[in-house]
């Protein structure tokens, strides 16, 4: 594939059982605690390992499995509904 044709989004042509699965963590989820602070702007914010403490054993429940690639100058995400096999990967082009 080439990278300058790389697209932003793909997924399955049906996605009512993975937006079932997404909208169950969705309502599951408490707020993610500011754990980490950014000194330049004097603010709070969750780090990648609190946001992944929160969200991992509600993935489980619901089997997803959330994917992070990257692939020349991009950075993905696959987010897929095991039992299903329904997913949706999204691309975003990096700033190098």
């Amino acid at each position: 594939m080439q990278l300058e044709n790389f697209p932003s989004y793909w997924g399955s042509e049906n996605l009512i059982e993975l937006n079932q699965a997404v909208l169950q963590v969705q309502t599951k989820v408490t707020t993610i605690g500011l754990d980490s602070a950014n000194p330049f702007f004097k603010s709070k914010y969750a780090s990648y390992h609190q946001i992944y403490q929160t969200l991992q054993p509600l993935l489980v429940e619901e089997k997803l499995t959330v994917q992070f690639f990257v692939m020349g100058a991009y950075l993905s995400m696959k987010v897929t509904h095991v039992p299903s096999g329904q997913f949706e990967f999204f691309s975003q082009k990096l700033a190098l």
